[in-house]
């Protein structure tokens, strides 16, 4: 599985539906979560199959916050890549967690505008979104950081009070 970081807001659309949107097309709010840096690549993050890193990654993303709050992210199968034309490579990511970022980010690279919109419309078929509470994520980066995973001065003011208020 790859996980991406978004806005489930730009994905809420999905339970009710929209009149305006014709049957087997999609809302453009979806594909802002999808933006791409200036050379066109997007960051993505390996999730192990059982799962087993995923609370590390969410905390490690979250820890690079200036607050805490809710963490919005969609998990998505790595075989969509292959459908949308899209490539991978491991690249060093900018979460928290240092260890995380050399094991488990990657950037997808060569996107253009058609292997864009074809894999927003492949995650929204096929990804699941998932919100985790301002409170799981105050205790992810708690546990994390209680573990040495994540430095504790790595942490603005603001979120480093709250993770650690009693």
């Amino acid at each position: 599985m790859l996980l991406r970081k978004v806005d489930k807001r730009r994905w809420d659309w999905t339970a009710g539906g929209i009149r305006w949107v014709q049957s087997g097309d999609i809302p453009a709010a979806p594909v802002a979560d999808f933006n791409t840096s200036v050379d066109s690549k997007i960051s993505v993050w390996y999730v192990e199959n059982d799962k087993s890193n995923l609370e590390r990654i969410v905390a490690g993303i979250a820890a690079g916050r200036q607050t805490a709050d809710k963490f919005d992210y969609v998990l998505f199968p790595e075989n969509l890549l292959s459908q949308a034309g899209v490539k991978v490579e491991n690249a060093a990511g900018q979460s928290k967690d240092k260890d995380a970022n050399a094991k488990w980010h990657r950037d997808l690279v060569e996107i253009s505008a058609t292997k864009l919109i074809k894999l927003v419309e492949l995650v929204h078929r096929e990804g699941n979104v998932v919100r985790s509470s301002e409170r799981q994520v105050i205790a992810l980066i708690r546990k994390f950081v209680d573990a040495g995973l994540i430095e504790e001065r790595s942490l603005t003011e603001m979120l480093a009070k709250r993770v650690f208020e009693n």
